[in-house]
């Protein structure tokens, strides 16, 4: 995630948490079209008049979550076949279905008066819990499927945790934004920190907080080769950190910055596509970039003037999807450097993050203006084409003492690292069922079975989850 300035004003208050958590659900059908292209949009004034803009595939769905502040909001798939997305404002960790049923899950930490507690990041783990940065309370935090929160305090004081993810060694890799380092936690919480050396020397052999750092890792991906890929936007450099913790960084040829601005943002995002490259976002100078593990650098020029390339996540098949936050819209890049921007229905708007569900939906969060300095936050659904991308099936005869199997078919074009299984009974988990068969007993008689799959991909290493259709089991 690019680094923003955080205004000075409060957050909103506001009575989401009567309750320690409250269910609702508030949509909006905004667009339903059948054919990608096959309606305009009107372009908002900042777009070229010679861009076509495309429309998504399916329909567009708007849910109105609240009042939001300008910080976080992203939002990540779950194994659970849920949305996870984190939710500043109130303090919380948000979880929306794919009906758009939405739970908030208070942070147990004390927000910072101005700022709140900075829940920017959010991700999947490789031990089935969603993982997510506490910027300003300078924590780690995983939650459960089931809404239960550990955090785990940095050693290093305001070093301001950012971005993060999975690893390919099963850990969580986090960036420290003041503090030009790498933090790696175990799924039990044992923190390792790494300092990111200065580009020509051996670097610093320890780890100083300060909000004038030269590098200001932000964003970090698994990457196609085993190690972790970071964005340095201070110094317009991507780094590759191994899983020992030896940093190697390459330089992206950006635009010269401002006199007296060392700390503009050159770069936004990285992720790993499909095609074992790097791809990462450039929003100064509104391209979006791929880089080999090599270093070599090819960019793109997005098609909008001044869009501002930010958030990339990968789609299904060889396509990523960005969000284009300074053109009210999102665009589908191709790999071979293709641009559809897409506008969206909602005025004001400002697009956060985005993530592809299970169901093959592209989930964006957005920030609305109401009135200066004051926001709502939106969750939209885009249908893209293609259809649920993960799907689970029973197979066999619901029957006592018939063997049942938990079959997966996958159609996003992702590389499955590891798959668990999850068998239910008339919706409840089923103890110690976590194999891919399942053998009905004399208790299952009239009762419906069923099995989750959580599905881990590589090299993203990001998660998604499906449940079959139950089958009722007779004698």
């Amino acid at each position: 995630m690019e680094k923003r300035e955080v205004p000075s004003w409060s957050p909103t208050p506001h009575d989401r948490h009567e309750s320690s958590r409250r269910t609702s659900r508030a949509a909006t059908r905004v667009l339903t079209v059948l054919v990608a292209g096959a309606m305009t949009i009107t372009p908002v004034s900042i777009m070229s008049a010679s861009v076509a803009l495309a429309a998504p595939v399916g329909e567009f769905t708007t849910y109105a979550i609240g009042p939001a502040n300008y910080g976080g909001n992203a939002i990540a798939a779950g194994p659970d076949g849920n949305m996870w997305f984190t939710d500043n404002a109130n303090n919380s960790i948000g979880r929306i279905t794919p009906s758009g049923e939405t739970t908030f899950f208070p942070a147990p930490t004390a927000p910072d008066p101005q700022n709140g507690s900075g829940l920017f990041e959010i991700t999947a783990g490789p031990d089935g819990n969603m993982w997510f940065t506490a910027f300003y309370t300078n924590m780690v935090g995983k939650i459960t499927m089931s809404g239960v929160i550990t955090t785990y305090a940095l050693p290093t004081a305001n070093s301001h945790p950012l971005g993060i993810t999975a690893g390919p060694d099963g850990n969580m890799w986090i960036t420290l934004d003041f503090a030009n380092g790498i933090t790696r936690i175990t799924p039990s919480g044992i923190i390792t920190q790494f300092p990111i050396p200065a580009p020509g020397s051996a670097g610093p052999t320890t780890i100083t907080a300060s909000s004038d750092c030269t590098m200001c890792a932000s964003a970090i991906t698994a990457g196609p080769d085993n190690n972790l890929w970071f964005i340095m936007p201070a110094v317009s450099r991507i780094g590759r950190i191994t899983t020992d913790g030896v940093v190697t960084t390459f330089p992206v040829d950006t635009a010269i910055p401002a006199a007296n601005a060392p700390q503009q943002n050159r770069l936004g995002d990285i992720t790993t596509g499909t095609d074992g490259n790097l791809w990462f976002t450039e929003p100064t100078d509104n391209q979006v970039g791929r880089m080999t593990t090599a270093g070599v650098v090819t960019e793109f020029t997005a098609p909008v003037s001044n869009s501002a390339p930010n958030q990339i996540t990968i789609g299904s098949g060889s396509d990523l999807w960005i969000t284009l936050s300074g053109a009210n819209a999102f665009a589908k890049v191709t790999s071979a450097g293709a641009f559809t921007p897409v506008a969206l229905p909602t005025a004001n708007a400002l697009p956060i993050d985005l993530a592809v569900g299970s169901r093959g939906n592209l989930w964006l969060t957005n920030l609305v203006t109401q009135a200066s300095s004051v926001y709502d936050l939106q969750i939209n659904s885009i249908g893209t084409g293609p259809g649920p991308i993960l799907q689970t099936r029973v197979k066999g005869t619901a029957k006592i003492g018939s063997r049942l199997s938990c079959s997966v078919n996958n159609t996003s074009g992702w590389t499955v690292d590891a798959v668990r299984y999850q068998w239910l009974r008339n919706g409840k988990a089923i103890p110690s069922a976590n194999n891919k068969t399942f053998t009905p007993r004399v208790k299952d008689v009239r009762a419906k079975i069923s099995c989750h799959a959580s599905v881990t991909f590589t090299p993203v290493l990001n998660a998604l989850g499906a449940t079959s259709t139950p089958l009722r089991v007779r004698r």
